[in-house]
């Protein structure tokens, strides 16, 4: 370990020079204070040896410039002083000086002080590893975390969001298009036939469908949408800022494209429902049940098709239950 023996008397340090270096030490002087502020700021001195009363820059003044920097390196600081007064020794503390030596030095002292800071230093130094140490264990757990996170929120299959997902996501997201006047549509999507897909084929081969389903979903929509698997082989999209028309255009497009695909084994064709959000708008559940609704209307009239919910409260079919639908002007006087 360095030390600096900052002191102006020569004969003073080179005796101290020696005998330290005699015990080991690697020692370099510095003959006044500003050389001895220097050489610390310049370099990583470990421990300082200094005189209390020194040309330029006394000890007291040397103690405070090095706890005022602010490097994380610290300098262990033994004041040696022929002052032996209790407000010396105080001056002398709260500039910063870790000991004190009274002069002239007994070297033997000195050297038992140095094995004293030595120790101490060591010891800061296994607690900044220690510390190093936790924070890498800290900064692990906290990505463990986030994949955690991320894995409670991520479908398997698809890597698509799953249906907490979902239900965390359309609340907030029905509230702000309201707030904003904005249309929200929602979109519920379901692989036609599928379980006869898995019985004939097996899941596996059901599995690769799914994924290649959540591909051209997502693909398909925009950064901002909300694309997740509902559940089975259903998946639901939100749209925000989306109304009729755009909704029904953006269905129809995937639709389309899923039944173009060229898939294995033989042909697959999805049904979709999809319902947009009125004023005053009518809260998440209701909007779900309608796109839920629009869906069964698509898959009970052939499938492979879109339907709307305003489809179904404009052109109402004979054989419908006439309460399965709301009309409009109703609906909004019960909305919340």
């Amino acid at each position: 370990m360095e030390i600096l023996i900052a002191e102006d008397d020569r004969v003073t340090a080179l005796k101290l020079q020696r005998a330290l270096e005699k015990t080991g030490y690697s020692v370099k002087v510095a003959r006044d204070g500003a050389e001895a502020w220097n050489i610390v700021s310049d370099g990583n001195v470990r421990i300082l040896v200094s005189d209390w009363m020194m040309p330029k820059i006394d000890g007291p003044e040397l103690c405070r410039r090095i706890r005022a920097r602010p490097d994380s390196s610290y300098t262990y600081v033994i004041l040696l002083t022929a002052r032996d007064s209790r407000d010396d020794r105080i001056e002398g503390l709260e500039a910063g000086a870790d000991d004190f030596l009274s002069k002239p030095v007994d070297t033997s002292e000195l050297l038992a002080r140095l094995n004293v800071a030595q120790r101490i230093l060591t010891m800061q130094e296994q607690l900044k590893t220690h510390a190093a140490e936790i924070a890498k264990v800290y900064a692990a757990l906290e990505r463990q975390n986030v994949l955690l996170a991320e894995r409670a929120a991520t479908d398997a299959l698809t890597s698509l969001g799953n249906r907490r997902v979902f239900d965390e996501s359309i609340v907030p997201a029905v509230s702000f298009a309201a707030r904003h006047n904005q249309p929200l549509s929602l979109v519920m999507l379901d692989v036609d036939h599928f379980k006869s897909y898995n019985d004939n084929f097996g899941h596996p081969c059901g599995d690769d469908i799914l994924r290649e389903i959540a591909t051209v979903l997502k693909s398909g929509c925009r950064v901002h949408d909300m694309v997740a698997r509902y559940g089975g082989e259903e998946f639901a999209l939100i749209l925000p800022a989306t109304g009729v028309c755009a909704s029904i255009a953006v269905c129809e497009r995937l639709r389309q494209t899923i039944n173009s695909r060229r898939w294995p084994n033989r042909p697959v064709t999805a049904s979709l429902g999809v319902a947009t959000t009125r004023f005053p708008a009518q809260n998440h559940t209701r909007l779900i049940w309608e796109a839920d609704k629009a869906l069964y209307h698509s898959k009970s009239r052939g499938r492979n098709r879109v339907t709307h919910f305003t489809d179904m409260i404009f052109h109402n079919d004979a054989n419908e239950k006439s309460d399965d639908l709301i009309p409009i002007a109703a609906e909004s006087q019960t909305a919340t």
